[in-house]
């Protein structure tokens, strides 16, 4: 029998070391009946048309602006959803796989119906034995997501798979067909914070289950598009990364927060803001400290519809 074809949305913008060395792992993978769809958000370098020498059997799909990691993923979705591709895997460009890992996901995937989607084990890349994500949990009075198993070393926790409230969008493996009933990711996000979550629950809320595949494993050198290149007095994080996932988190609060939970999750989002807004004084960080404030503004008061947000334009404003 046939296996079932995947599609594997891989972004690139300026980035040929991390997303080279990622496409390299993929070459040793396992699994067959694949397709990888690099999605290029107009770099200006030419890294891109490097990826493509080095590496002639990718597919690319060229944007010629910057969608962010939301809407190049839709843009890549859209191309392997013409390819045939029965499932789709967003995989970050800044992680290295095992060579059985989409084989394990294929399999949990496929086993039963009722799993919309499935994510690996994930570690840090520059200490294979540390995890930075083993699935997620979701605490929906306060409109919290978390991560389970950040920053623990690998002592056998998490050796089983079990069934997670969410899925990072580092690795997020789900059915094609979901595009026909939820759509594609929200482009309101457009970094990748919060939107992982947001699809999570929509995928939840149709009814289908999310799941963490314990035995598929994969590599993830974190944060390195939020990161300075050297340490300056404002920390290494650059001060965009705050206002994106500030703004995101209200985003999501605005979509998907009941009713009768509202009051908790401002109680919560008001001594979160009380910490930060003191944290930022005490370390005298005042970029981050107004990018924060900024994306928190932002976040309660901008329209939620992609085409009137201006991403851009505050990234540069707080590169």
């Amino acid at each position: 029998m046939e296996l079932p074809k995947v599609g594997i949305i891989i972004i690139n913008w300026n980035s040929f070391d991390l997303t080279h060395l990622c496409l390299k792992s993929i070459e040793s993978i396992n699994y067959s009946n694949y397709k990888v769809f690099l999605v290029d958000n107009d770099s200006s370098d030419d890294s891109l048309q490097k990826l493509v020498s080095e590496h002639p059997w990718i597919i690319p799909v060229v944007n010629n602006e910057n969608l962010g990691f939301t809407g190049g993923n839709n843009s890549g979705i859209d191309i392997a959803l013409k390819n045939g591709c029965e499932y789709i895997l967003l995989l970050n460009n800044d992680t290295q796989v095992e060579e059985d890992f989409l084989s394990i996901l294929v399999d949990k995937i496929t086993s039963d119906n009722s799993i919309g989607a499935v994510q690996p084990k994930i570690y840090y890349e520059f200490d294979r034995s540390i995890i930075w994500n083993a699935g997620g949990r979701y605490n929906p009075v306060i409109t919290k997501p978390s991560t389970i198993g950040e920053n623990q070393i690998d002592n056998g926790a998490y050796e089983s798979s079990f069934e997670s409230d969410w899925i990072t969008g580092c690795a997020f493996m789900f059915r094609s067909s979901l595009i026909r009933e939820i759509g594609y990711t929200c482009e309101l996000y457009f970094y990748g914070c919060f939107d992982d979550v947001d699809y999570s629950l929509k995928i939840r809320g149709k009814g289908y289950r999310l799941f963490f595949c314990a035995d598929a494993k994969i590599y993830h050198a974190v944060g390195m598009a939020s990161k300075s290149k050297t340490q300056s007095k404002e920390g290494v994080l650059k001060p965009f990364f705050h206002y994106l996932v500030t703004r995101n988190n209200w985003f999501l609060i605005r979509r998907h927060t009941r009713v009768v939970n509202i009051f908790p999750t401002i109680i919560y989002q008001t001594y979160n803001f009380i910490g930060h807004t003191i944290y930022f004084i005490y370390k005298r960080r005042f970029k981050k400290l107004k990018a924060y404030v900024h994306g928190y503004y932002h976040g309660i008061v901008k329209p939620l519809n992609p085409k009137k947000l201006n991403h851009t334009h505050y990234i540069q404003l707080y590169k």
